[in-house]
């Protein structure tokens, strides 16, 4: 980018949009209600090889197909937001009040979701189960089968065989199951949306709308940043979690002013391809 290119005289406009978002999508911490776990050993577990790099060009081959994927585009769409937790994230993780941190500064996470996978390490299993026992509440897709890798290949699975075992389900409501230990509840079901309402853990209907949302937690409130996609313009109300007074603040125009609410609903006129905080 430079004086002899054609888009010079836009480029303090693009970086004064960028500065206005960033001030704000840089501060505070993210807001997402749930902690997904990336089942890896799934992604590794390839007999076409002993090499998988997870290389954006490839995201057709090891990242699209996979259960993982396809549950969180539809939790997302729906309006749910989310982190995700390897292994070694989990090992870190506490529970404090039926909520789950990954770090002492760290996002309270409402749920843990373990997405369909074949493979997982019985240490990971075992943590999981006592992330559940201390008062999380997690949700299994469906239970796992096996162990990745051959290192004391029937040991770790005669590990892995004994922590299932104790997950003793019971019917809980329709198209799911419930084990209760210690504070807490493991939910197996594949109807995660099903059993994320029967938690009263709450979407965000504004996507409803057609509109994309990133949420920010600061200590005096929280920030929306919302973004229309669509190729339409979207004049609405929008109901959303956060309750309150709302200021709106347009990142390109700088224009900031107080929203029209009615209700708990919120006015909000969003251009096609327009961001508002």
């Amino acid at each position: 980018m430079n004086p002899n290119n054609s888009l010079w005289p836009q480029a303090k406009g693009l970086n004064d949009y960028i500065a206005r978002c960033q001030s704000i999508l840089q501060s505070g911490k993210p807001d997402n209600e749930l902690l997904i776990y990336w089942p890896i050993y799934d992604v590794w577990n390839n007999s076409k090889g002993m090499d998988m790099a997870l290389k954006v060009h490839d995201v057709d081959k090891w990242l699209h197909p996979t259960s993982f994927y396809k549950l969180c585009k539809q939790l997302s769409k729906i309006g749910y937001s989310f982190d995700f937790a390897s292994d070694r994230l989990l090992r870190k993780t506490t529970v404090n009040n039926k909520l789950l941190s990954t770090s002492e500064n760290g996002t309270a996470y409402k749920t843990l979701i373990v997405p369909e996978c074949e493979m997982i390490n019985p240490e990971t299993l075992d943590k999981i189960i006592r992330l559940a026992y201390n008062g999380a509440i997690v949700i299994f897709q469906q239970l796992p089968k096996d162990v990745p890798g051959l290192s004391d290949l029937e040991e770790r699975r005669k590990m892995l065989k004994a922590s299932l075992s104790k997950l003793t389900f019971k019917n809980s409501a329709p198209g799911f199951k419930q084990y209760v230990t210690g504070k807490g509840i493991i939910f197996l079901g594949n109807n995660i949306e099903e059993i994320l309402n029967f938690n009263r853990i709450k979407r965000e209907t504004l996507v409803d709308s057609g509109l994309e949302f990133t949420r920010r937690q600061i200590a005096s409130g929280k920030y929306y940043y919302l973004v229309n996609h669509s190729s339409k313009l979207i004049d609405t109300t929008l109901s959303l979690n956060e309750k309150g007074y709302v200021t709106i603040l347009d990142p390109q125009t700088e224009v900031i002013g107080t929203a029209t609410k009615k209700e708990n609903k919120v006015r909000i006129q969003i251009s096609s391809g327009q961001t508002l905080f």
